[in-house]
């Protein structure tokens, strides 16, 4: 799990320049890649928010704009009201998807970390 949070934060600074300061918001289930992304999080030094699955695009749009986050990590449920939001929120620099799907505009978790 180690090797796996050092991966993924290398993935969040350099890809993305994530660094300090930035608040990410995390919307997933207890998973795998839920606990290495957090981890890559601390890491990092980064501050992150984590989200309920149940939000509304409303809420979702309102916790992101309020905590200014630059960065949305989501599994495949929550793509659709993401993609919402991000039609009206600039901020984002990137949203990141851990399913075994792909979808467009969104980076890959598993292809990232192989």
């Amino acid at each position: 799990m180690i090797n796996l949070s050092q991966k993924v934060a290398s993935i969040l600074s350099d890809t993305w320049a994530l660094s300090h300061g930035d608040q990410p918001k995390i919307f997933l289930p207890p998973a795998p890649e839920t606990y290495w992304s957090c981890l890559a999080w601390v890491r990092l030094g980064i501050t992150f928010m984590p989200g309920t699955l149940q939000l509304t695009v409303k809420d979702i749009f309102y916790q992101s704009y309020t905590s200014k986050s630059q960065c949305m990590v989501v599994n495949e449920a929550m793509v659709p009201l993401v993609d919402l939001v991000v039609s009206n929120y600039a901020p984002l620099k990137t949203n990141l998807l851990v399913s075994d799907k792909s979808y467009d505009g969104w980076l890959h978790f598993k292809e990232l970390i192989h």
